[in-house]
Formats: C-alpha cells, sequence, structure tokens
C-alpha cells in the first residue's frame, strides 16, 4: 500500500497496482498524450503529424519504459 496526501493533508491508502496506473497516465499526459478509457482499456493518442501510425513493438516497449517511472 502506498500513502498519498490529500489536499487537506490527510493521508490516503492505495494500492500499489493502482498507484503505479497514476503515475503511467500522469506521465503519459505530461509528454503530449492524449488518454481515454474505453470499458476497461485506455487509449493512447498523439499527433504524429496528422497521420494515424502502427508502432512496432520496441517503440511500444519504450513508450511503457518512458512512462511507468516517477
Amino acid at each position: 500500500m502506498q500513502q498519498v496526501l490529500n489536499e487537506q493533508k490527510e493521508q490516503i491508502q492505495i494500492g500499489k497496482k493502482q498507484f503505479q496506473k497514476m503515475i503511467f497516465l500522469t506521465n503519459a499526459l505530461d509528454n503530449g498524450w492524449t488518454v481515454k478509457k474505453n470499458d476497461d482499456s485506455y487509449i493512447f493518442t498523439k499527433k504524429h503529424e496528422n497521420k494515424r501510425e502502427i508502432f512496432q513493438t520496441k517503440y511500444l516497449e519504450q513508450f511503457i519504459e518512458s512512462n511507468r517511472s516517477l
């Protein structure tokens, strides 16, 4: 469990998985990605010269690695 302070400086408890998800989503948003949730899936989009692209596995690995740490 992670402890986080809210605006009233009270500690709240959240699970490790939820905390990691929050960090990942925040980092992606900070890096210019748009994030939408569809049921249990997250959809990440970012303009690449107004083209839709399919990314190779290596790019997806780098995307995950660059957005998962604090």
